[in-house]
């Protein structure tokens, strides 16, 4: 070591917990205990707690050796320019930043969160983002391509459209300015926490999928903790223990049949929190030739609460194409293919209550389909029975339905189930 030499103080293999600049040569000191007695001055530049994870400042994770010397590539020089200056350029990318009317809220190496016009919350993956970067930085794109929508009629990838589309005007611009000025990590949040997350956790055998675990997970039982327990895994026989900082995340519909199969077990270590349709993310799709879709969808999942239950509400998942694809054309597919069957499955087919969950009831009934603004109309006219029965057969009450195909791409149909006509 000389003066002036940068040391980083590891915690475990996985984690960091200060750094500091050598000030002194090397000097002995003797004390009470005879450990210990090498010494150097130093100056603390930084001191985490929690420690950081290694993935803030290396390639890969840490030696376990005394000391020995860092370089690149395992060090990230620029990660570790940016932890010591608190930023890297002026006009980087930073918390406090705003694109586009968006402010930016937090910054992590897995996601930027901004703050939308309204208020609320939008989290965007800083996997998507990179890659954004990476295409316009190759030349295999443009923030043009970005903003008009068009990046994935020339790019063959893996991201999700319906984000990148649904958000064209703020990533290009974002894309834009990162390549222009840079991504600052100075007043980036660092956090020790990390979280799991198990989707449709009511999809499986809990039981076999959690086993032991089911004991761990309890926040009495964890790492750390005073009545902490661990088991001995199967195949390395090594310890293992759940640590506190571990943050365990299930989704699931409770609308799913399967409902039932939740443990009691499990129920008692989790919380649980309710997450119906959210209506103000629909209303940035734009109208679709009048049709209001945030409050198209409201008027639809008041009608089966009423005639259901809440469980069963429609999720705004399901709109969600038309953020990218604001065509009646596209609303219709929407419809017939994924909401009718649903409702048809809710109603076992009882098409007078799927029709009154789409307002049919309160809309004029024509002679003629092609006219109709029902999405569910009687199979059968009046003449077409006397024909096909007799002039003295009586109905037992059972009316035989179909679906009116030019209601699924007539905007008055839709319209007409949140505002009668």
């Amino acid at each position: 070591m000389n003066v002036g030499d940068l040391v980083i103080v590891s915690d475990g293999n996985q984690k960091f917990r200060a750094i500091a600049e050598v000030t002194s040569e090397y000097y002995f000191e003797e004390n009470e205990t005879g450990h210990y007695c090498q010494l150097r001055k130093v100056r603390w530049l930084k001191v985490y707690s929690p420690s950081l994870p290694t993935s803030e400042l290396f390639s890969k994770n840490l030696s376990q050796q005394t000391i020995y010397s860092l370089k690149p590539p395992t060090l990230d020089l620029t990660k570790l320019q940016a932890l010591l200056t608190g930023g890297e350029a002026k006009g980087s990318l930073a918390v406090g930043s705003n694109i586009s009317g968006y402010a930016v809220t937090s910054i992590s190496s897995e996601v930027i969160e901004f703050k939308k016009p309204n208020g609320s919350r939008l989290p965007l993956p800083m996997s998507i983002i990179n890659e954004l970067v990476d295409l316009v930085k190759n030349g295999k794109s443009t923030t043009e391509d970005i903003k008009n929508k068009t990046l994935f009629d020339k790019v063959e990838m893996n991201l999700e459209k319906y984000l990148v589309n649904g958000y064209s005007n703020l990533l290009a611009q974002l894309v834009a300015y990162i390549i222009d000025n840079g991504l600052s990590f100075g007043d980036r949040v660092s956090s020790d926490n990390r979280v799991l997350i198990i989707d449709e956790i009511n999809r499986g055998n809990i039981a076999n999928i959690f086993g032991e675990l089911i004991t761990l997970i309890k926040p009495s039982k964890r790492a750390g903790e005073p009545d902490a327990l661990s088991v001995t895994l199967p195949y390395t026989k090594k310890p293992f223990s759940v640590p506190s900082n571990l943050y365990l995340l299930g989704t699931m519909n409770t609308a799913d049949k399967s409902l039932a199969q939740v443990d009691i077990a499990l129920r008692r270590r989790f919380e649980f929190v309710e997450m119906m349709p959210d209506y103000e993310l629909l209303k940035s799709i734009p109208k679709i030739q009048g049709i209001d879709i945030s409050r198209l969808a409201k008027a639809i999942n008041q009608r089966i609460e009423l005639l259901f239950d809440r469980e069963h509400t429609i999720g705004h998942s399901f709109f969600l194409p038309l953020i990218s694809e604001p065509t009646i054309e596209k609303l219709g597919e929407i419809f017939e293919l994924q909401i009718l069957p649903l409702l048809e499955e809710y109603f076992f087919e009882d098409w007078e209550r799927v029709g009154q969950v789409l307002g049919d009831h309160l809309k004029a009934a024509s002679n003629k389909a092609e006219s109709d603004n029902r999405f569910i109309i009687e199979k059968y006219s009046t003449s077409e029975i006397a024909e096909l029965m007799g002039s003295e057969w009586e109905p037992n009450g059972v009316q035989a339905f179909v679906r009116n195909d030019y209601a699924l791409t007539n905007p008055d149909a839709y319209i007409a189930c949140y505002e009668p006509r």
